[in-house]
């Protein structure tokens, strides 16, 4: 018989999955609902591209705030969870871009800044097998609601286009719930508050996280592969959004039954299979093939230039990806820390995302204006390539004293 800290970490895994997968299904629609909508230009778009992954430089400072006084790791997870959500309840009274881009990158900074403190209370209550399998039900749970609302939501936007400012409304105060069960859940183990908390300046985050690259060749190996795929997609984004819109002419309908509905599908279907490879196979073959799978989605997007049907065959091919690298990503942190501290690692993940969101969504559109959408296109699958390439050469030692 299970535990009463692991039945109570369950309901919040599954309770988080399927209460928060409305908002964010919702907020990945949101560069398609500001350039069809509101006939957003190409810099505002690149430029919410741009934001919402650079912000997560911010996210790693209050991740880092909270390695130093870890006895606050739940009082982090409320924090962080609620100021996400909060400028989403003004939605309704706004029809500004600029306020639609602000809201998005705030919930980006502050959603990414709850998943090291996240993934430390599973490491803390859950067993390795336990927390794999966990986490890979619990996003299938999101990734199939998800499916359900986009049959509802792309004709409601087609036929109502404002209605998304209320749905906004609704899914964040659900988003909401999730963030009061995860701060409700209880810690097997007490976090007892540091006698002397380390000071906190701006480079100290910095430093330390360069210290643990150093110290863990195989952390960095992964951190290379992650960071060139990673950077390849963003790279992708502006492109592709301005290539469904405006080149292939996509409606609301068709935007999302091939985001939530194909996408899903390959999702679902696949997670299983990822969370076993995980547990049998290093995280760097499986990183290896995700950045494979990165690299092959913006080339069989291109190909809905001939049919439709290529952008459902290719976004049913990024679910596929999409749930290893969701399943590697957030639990690379507690597998590479074993019996240590996995705020660190996990927090380096998100500085990553941060390095490369600086750059990369920018850069993207700012190619777009002086070139077609497809020459990125083929740009950034080279780029993914390249990193699963980097992930197959041989790995440093897992750890150097």
């Amino acid at each position: 018989m299970k535990d009463p800290f692991f039945k109570k970490t369950r309901f919040a895994i599954f309770w988080t999955a399927f209460f928060s997968e409305s908002f964010i299904t919702l907020n990945g629609l949101l560069p398609f609902i500001l350039i069809k909508d509101l006939a957003a230009s190409a810099f505002c778009l690149s430029l919410l591209m741009t934001l919402k992954p650079a912000v997560s430089v911010f996210s790693f400072y209050w991740s880092s705030s909270t390695l130093r006084n870890s006895h606050n790791l739940k009082k982090s997870l409320l924090c962080s969870g609620l100021f996400s959500y909060l400028p989403f309840l003004l939605f309704p009274l706004f029809d500004s871009t600029w306020y639609l881009v602000i809201a998005s990158a705030l919930f980006t900074l502050f959603s990414k800044a709850t998943i090291p403190a996240w993934m430390e209370v599973l490491k803390i209550n859950l067993e390795k097998e336990e927390r794999e399998k966990l986490f890979s039900l619990g996003s299938m749970i999101g990734y199939l609601e998800g499916a359900i609302l986009a049959l509802v939501v792309g004709p409601l936007l087609d036929t109502h286009p404002s209605f998304w400012k209320y749905l906004f409304l609704y899914s964040a105060l659900m988003g909401m719930s999730s963030v009061w069960i995860q701060w409700k859940t209880p810690l097997r183990t007490t976090l007892a508050p540091e006698k002397k908390p380390l000071p906190f300046t701006f480079l100290q985050p910095w430093k330390e996280g360069i210290a643990l690259l150093k110290s863990r060749k195989d952390f960095a190996q992964y951190q290379w592969g992650t960071m060139l795929s990673g950077f390849g997609i963003m790279l992708a984004l502006p492109a592709l959004t301005i290539f469904f819109s405006d080149h292939i002419q996509l409606s609301h309908t068709e935007m999302t039954m091939g985001r939530y509905i194909f996408m899903a599908f390959g999702y679902i279907l696949f997670s299983p299979l990822w969370a076993k490879a995980f547990g049998r196979y290093t995280i760097h073959l499986l990183t290896a093939c995700a950045c494979i799978g990165f690299g092959c989605y913006p080339l069989f997007s291109m190909l809905s230039l001939f049919s439709h049907y290529w952008v459902f065959f290719a976004l049913f091919l990024y679910g596929v990806t999409q749930a290893g690298s969701h399943l590697i990503w957030n639990l690379s942190g507690p597998l590479f820390a074993q019996e240590k501290e996995s705020m660190p690692f996990s927090a380096m993940n998100i500085l990553a995302i941060g390095i490369r969101g600086l750059i990369a969504p920018l850069a993207g559109g700012i190619l777009c204006q002086y070139f077609s959408p497809l020459p990125v296109l083929i740009a950034a699958s080279v780029i993914c390539f390249v990193g699963g390439w980097q992930m197959f050469k041989p790995q440093e030692n897992r750890e150097i004293a």
